[in-house]
């Protein structure tokens, strides 16, 4: 008897060797195991939605779905996860068993899409921002989080009305699309973040496309790349890993490749990763290069962006993205009489400052011997920091890189809490939630 990606049983359906699978009762919380039915049952974990599972089952005379085991909004789970069966569709041909094939999506998701009606958070003199709107409905939903902080605002309101009846999840995507941030679910932790946030502070991976053995972690079995210069998508790539290690991999995590010219050593944000269980096939993941926004280049009009702002040099009378990113880190403003940032007196002397903080400056020691006598103090030399205020490459690696947070590739089933005071300049994280996740981690990078 032939092995497939599972076992064959005596009607010769191929059936799925997989771990805990059940169907659950509305309500109550008794569920039934169902996995002895399944031949198909494929993951996808994406940035453009939540987990969602699709399977498929066998069902003579369709006896579980006349049953009403595959009903919309019935409970199920699959190794220690909740979901929620959002869709179901049966099929009989001749010569074929009688199949149902099911999709089922993150139950805490489904639960905020469904949960309407004016509500408010914040308000009464409190305030709150985005960000702490999203940690309070993780908090609500049972959702771990990644979650980067935002400006205050007074309140933030669920709409309701004859043209507009938001969800929660509608809500999320409102305010996430306001930032320029992205929102989505993966295996429990909810994301609330800008991009350039995520690809800075989430694990990795390093592949290389042409000298890798078939012993490396990230041994790519097949992959596929792309670049078009008016597409907003940049550089894009699909890829082909190994089960054990691609199964860890989640949207937000970073791809960077060696040994593929002009797709060589860039950071590439994984979106999607998906597999199809009880088989040996290689898990697939997809990715792109970020989206550009204002505060990364100077030209956002087309795909990779014109101008990366940490090629700027900024000198006096500098204007456009770049110098509003400086000034937006340093706290100040200073625009011309049209509005627009420009790299004038108060910014030099704001940059000034932060250089000789930073250690970017230069050192000057004066012999006391050359100093005016009236101006000599006790010490046999004076000492100086002389900072030029012209903004270049040192500079820019010192403000865009962030902490190091020697992050390997971790489990990324355990969540990663940032609080609400997240400055774009470091995060704060819970020393336990980083000894957990440490715990789990799999290959050096």
């Amino acid at each position: 008897m032939s092995r497939v990606g599972g076992v064959r049983s005596n009607n010769s359906i191929p059936r799925l060797e997989i771990g805990s699978f059940g169907i659950g009762e509305i309500g109550p919380t008794k569920q039934i195991e169902i996995q002895d039915a399944l031949t198909t049952l494929n993951v996808s974990l994406t940035m453009d939605m939540t987990t969602q599972l699709k399977f498929s089952v066998i069902d003579p005379d369709f006896e579980m779905l006349r049953r009403n085991y595959f009903q919309v909004r019935r409970p199920m789970s699959y190794n220690g996860y909740n979901y929620e069966i959002s869709a179901n569709s049966a099929a009989r041909a001749a010569g074929t068993q009688d199949r149902v094939e099911v999709t089922a999506m993150s139950w805490p998701i489904q639960r905020m899409r469904r949960a309407k009606g004016a509500k408010t958070w914040g308000g009464a003199g409190v305030g709150i921002s985005a960000a702490l709107c999203a940690q309070q409905i993780a908090d609500e939903y049972g959702l771990k989080m990644f979650i980067q902080s935002s400006p205050a605002m007074t309140s933030i309101t669920r709409q309701q009305g004859e043209d507009n009846d938001e969800s929660t999840w509608d809500v999320l995507q409102r305010l996430a699309a306001d930032l320029q941030y992205v929102v989505f679910e993966s295996y429990g932790v909810l994301y609330f973040t800008s991009e350039d946030y995520l690809i800075e502070r989430q694990p990795g991976i390093v592949v290389d496309c042409i000298k890798a053995s078939e012993e490396d972690p990230w041994f790519p079995y097949a992959y596929s790349f792309k670049q078009d210069d008016n597409d907003w998508r940049g550089s894009q790539f699909s890829l082909m890993v190994g089960r054990e290690n691609g199964k860890r991999l989640r949207p937000g995590m970073t791809a960077t490749f060696r040994n593929m010219g002009l797709f060589s050593n860039r950071k590439h944000l994984i979106t999607s990763v998906n597999w199809t269980e009880g088989t040996n096939r290689p898990v697939t993941i997809s990715g792109r290069t970020l989206i550009e926004t204002e505060d990364t280049v100077d030209d956002t009009t087309v795909g990779r962006g014109v101008g990366k702002i940490d090629s700027r040099v900024l000198v006096q009378g500098s204007k456009g993205n770049a110098v509003e990113r400086v000034q937006m880190v340093l706290g100040i403003t200073e625009v011309d009489a049209s509005g627009e940032a420009v790299y004038g007196p108060i910014t030099i002397a704001a940059v000034q400052e932060w250089q000789v903080k930073n250690g970017l400056s230069t050192e000057i020691v004066t012999a006391v011997s050359d100093i005016d006598p009236a101006l000599r103090g006790t010490s046999p030399v004076l000492t100086e920091n002389s900072a030029d205020g012209i903004f270049d490459s040192d500079d820019w690696e010192m403000m865009l890189t962030p902490p190091n947070t020697d992050r390997l590739l971790l489990d990324a089933t355990k969540g990663v809490t940032v609080s609400d005071d997240v400055s774009m300049a470091g995060s704060v994280v819970d020393d336990g939630v980083w000894d957990g996740m440490l715990a789990g981690r799999k290959h050096y990078l």
